[in-house]
């Protein structure tokens, strides 16, 4: 806000030598989940804008050597309701608010996000050779902090979050909860682990 909050920031070495930068850049900084059509709002599916953000910001997933324009997704504090699992792709980050204020919660039959390979494989392809060029897919840098996965299916015990494989998964400030026949679940049911 400059002069109005009481005081101004000088960006450079002085006030005659501002930093500059272009709009474009400044954008490029960040990511919101909102940008691809997300609401938050605890009625919206927002289960394709999800899936269209980790699409887009990590479609270059499949090369290490492209990492550099990867940018953390930012989740606004919000409940993001989900109707189907979304799949996260290496070197993916997810930043929210707050495990109590960003919520990613679903009430279906399936996990509510599963780790996906730099191919897109899950399950028992996760991390197989390309079937074509014989490439590794890329299978490292999962993060996730200050936000929750709830999972709301009363049904048979349903994972928050599967991990077929990879290496390098960075939980920090993460919440799983979920429903074991009304009653809150035990960690190891929230959280699946294979591979």
């Amino acid at each position: 806000k400059g002069r109005a909050a009481g005081t101004e920031v000088v960006t450079g070495p002085d006030v005659s030598h501002p930093v500059r930068r272009y709009l474009q850049d400044k954008i490029d900084d960040y990511v919101s989940v909102k940008d691809f059509g997300a609401k938050g709002d605890g009625v919206t599916d927002d289960t394709e804008a999800i899936q269209r953000a980790l699409n887009r910001a990590y479609s270059t997933a499949h090369s290490e050597a492209l990492t550099n324009f990867h940018r953390t997704i930012y989740f606004p504090a919000g409940v993001y309701v989900i109707t189907d699992t979304i799949y996260i792709p290496p070197f993916s980050k997810l930043q929210g608010e707050g495990k109590r204020t960003t919520l990613i919660t679903g009430y279906f039959n399936g996990p509510l996000a599963q780790f996906a390979d730099g191919l897109g494989n899950t399950g028992t392809l996760y991390g197989q050779p390309d079937a074509i060029t014989n490439e590794d897919p890329e299978i490292a840098e999962y993060h996730f902090s200050d936000l929750a996965f709830v999972q709301q299916y009363t049904g048979y015990n349903q994972p928050c979050l599967v991990i077929d494989g990879g290496w390098t998964a960075t939980f920090n400030r993460v919440m799983f909860r979920g429903l074991t026949t009304g009653v809150r679940a035990e960690f190891g049911s929230l959280l699946t682990c294979s591979g």
